[in-house]
């Protein structure tokens, strides 16, 4: 099968849960033999040189890109506001460059199955239909409007709030009016799934969680003598840092004055200098941005994820659990995750249920090892890359032949 994937970004290095699932299906296409090519705009924020790819990630797909500046610009967004109907955020990523290319590509090469990767691809399907008939997938991370919705409940600023409710409804419409314009769609989760179906979504769908290769994964070790916790997440993403900055208030503040030999390590790409001086406030040991999320796990106990706004999957906590780490998360946070609670993970829903976690754990170390353990079993059986490929794959053929 000759498979195309768009991109609105290059998904390398994988340092983020768009790009490891971007980049994770085209690894596992590779390996089962088909034919991938990989159009993906370079952004300006994200600009990485094709040339200095790894040779094995080389070898997985054809890779083009087209370098997109997508920062945001007041005037531009401004003059959206009051003069368009598309989100701004899917707008900045409307661009003639990469519709000139995609059209060249589509002349140049034939596809079986055109893929999609996210809602703010959808604006380029009427040039994908005027060059083939070829079958195009959806294949949506996420629901964009529901991350955007549950920013505008929790922003305090009046303005803001306004404008961020606009990008919400504009994100809501757009998502509307996607439905069934594909030939197939492809969600990560069934909350999603419903999403999509309580919107008219008559169009063959499956759902395809984020996949781990297992042989990534070595036995973990668990040093309960010299118990951490730790948190990883993108520090330009308002819910990462509204969370983050809960957390230490709400939440390490008194435990480190319960714990005080507890350390709490803090890794994100993209912190703001006015970011580092609030983190820094407080008792942690702040990475910055660090070259591979797995290393920065390796030595570290607890994972926590205090996230109370987005949508989709959170690859970094199906990363952890595959470590053997143990997981203290909100319920949004472990969405599509089917883990039961006190077993492979633990969820927190407010400030004393972190607290009351860490107290068990800190104060029953060989828990963490038991949850470690099955949280890794459970990544291994649910997220296997390769039988989530094969799946996808399955569903394809089912629907091209």
């Amino acid at each position: 099968m000759k498979i195309l994937q768009l991109s609105i970004k290059f998904p390398w290095p994988p340092n983020d849960g768009g790009a490891l699932a971007t980049i994770a299906l085209t690894k596992g296409f590779a390996e089962f033999g088909h034919e991938v090519t990989m159009l993906a705009m370079n952004t300006s924020k994200h600009f990485f040189g094709t040339e200095n790819l790894p040779e094995p990630v080389k070898k997985m797909a054809d890779f083009r890109t087209v370098p997109v500046n997508t920062d945001i610009r007041f005037h531009k967004a401004l003059f959206n506001l009051f003069f368009s109907r598309m989100p701004y955020n899917a707008e900045r990523f409307v661009v003639p460059a990469f519709r000139d290319e995609l059209r060249r590509l589509l002349d140049e090469k034939k596809f079986d199955i055109i893929q999609l990767e996210g809602l703010y691809l959808m604006p380029y399907l009427p040039v994908i239909r005027s060059c083939t008939t070829v079958p195009v997938v959806l294949r949506a991370h996420n629901v964009e409007s529901e991350i955007w919705l549950r920013k505008f409940h929790q922003e305090q600023w009046l303005l803001k709030k306004a404008y961020t409710g606009i990008l919400a409804s504009r994100l809501r419409r757009m998502e509307i009016a996607s439905v069934n314009q594909y030939d197939m769609l492809v969600t990560i989760t069934e909350r999603d799934a419903a999403f999509f179906e309580k919107f008219g979504n008559i169009k063959p769908l499956e759902i395809i969680p984020f996949g781990i290769n297992p042989e990534d994964y070595p036995e973990p070790v668990f040093q309960v003598n010299s118990l951490s916790l730790f948190y990883i997440g993108a520090l330009d993403w308002q819910p990462n840092i509204n969370g983050l900055l809960w957390f230490l208030e709400e939440v390490w503040a008194k435990v480190k004055r319960e714990f005080p030999h507890l350390v709490f390590h803090i890794a994100g790409r993209n912190a703001s200098s006015g970011l580092q001086k609030k983190i820094m406030r407080y008792p942690v040991v702040f990475h910055g941005e660090v070259p591979s999320s797995r290393n920065f796990m390796s030595d570290k106990n607890i994972l926590v994820v205090p996230l109370f706004a987005g949508s989709g999957i959170r690859v970094k906590i199906i990363e952890a659990m595959a470590m053997g780490k143990t997981v203290i998360s909100t319920e949004l946070g472990t969405e599509g995750i089917p883990a039961v609670e006190g077993k492979e993970l633990f969820h927190a829903q407010t400030a004393e249920d972190f607290i009351q976690a860490i107290h068990t754990l800190v104060s029953q170390p060989s828990k963490i090892a038991e949850t470690g353990l099955a949280a890794r079993q459970l990544a291994f059986s649910r997220f296997n890359n390769s039988d989530l490929t094969r799946k996808l794959l399955a569903f394809y053929k089912s629907h091209t032949a």
